[in-house]
């Protein structure tokens, strides 16, 4: 970090990239935004047999349930904030 914070420009070579887990990234994160982020780390994909499983879990968790029911379907929702995303 401190050979790339010397450096004017950053340049990433996403090329041919099959994806990953976003820890790959993070560390590049205070690189490339400039004012205060906020990351909403975890998140559930609701799709009736998502909501499904969730009910059959030996520790189900009523509330998320209650929320997955009122997200449209297909869409992710953030257990950290309630966020929908499509």
């Amino acid at each position: 970090m401190p050979e790339i914070k010397k450096r004017k420009y950053l340049i990433l070579d996403l090329r041919d990239n099959g994806g990953g887990a976003e820890s790959n990234y993070f560390a590049l994160l205070p690189l490339l935004y400039t004012k205060p982020l906020e990351l909403d780390l975890m998140s559930v994909w609701v799709t009736a047999d998502n909501i499904k499983a969730f009910e059959a879990r030996q520790q189900r968790d009523d509330t998320l349930i209650a929320r997955m029911k009122e997200a449209p379907l297909n869409t992710f929702l953030s257990l950290n904030t309630g966020i929908q995303e499509r």
